[in-house]
């Protein structure tokens, strides 16, 4: 049996990522941490009881690996390959803040109302 395995692979085995790119593009954009390292390359290995972090967003997934696959599964199969490690933080860390208000019958939204909307939704732009 496999005794360790590649991050970016496992990432998409157990169903945090949609395909091996995006969990290489996670990889590489330090959004993940093992065991307080943070990730640079694809390639780090992994083994059992290791504890990674996945940080997308404002959302922070804290768990421990618990098994290794050899391809991917479905959802209810990729479930058992890891363990949720639930933390005692802050409840309102996890949580977006409220979705500004934006008057529909105002018209086209203001300046400020346009620069809040795009803080809100990770500054993408609206116009």
């Amino acid at each position: 049996m496999v005794d360790s395995l590649r991050i970016d692979k496992w990432l998409w085995f157990a169903r945090f990522c949609k395909s091996r790119s995006l969990a290489k593009t996670m990889c590489i954009s330090n959004k993940v941490s093992v065991n307080g390292t943070k990730v640079q390359k694809p390639n780090f290995q992994i083994r059992k009881g290791d504890r990674v972090v996945i940080s997308y967003r404002s959302f922070q997934r804290d768990i421990v690996v618990a098994k290794f696959a050899t391809r991917r599964d479905s959802a209810e199969c990729a479930r058992y390959l890891y363990d949720e490690v639930i933390v005692a933080e802050d409840p309102t860390l996890g949580r977006r803040a409220a979705a500004p208000i934006i008057r529909s019958s105002l018209g086209r939204p203001s300046r400020r109302e346009l620069q809040s909307l795009a803080k809100y939704f990770g500054n993408r732009k609206f116009y």
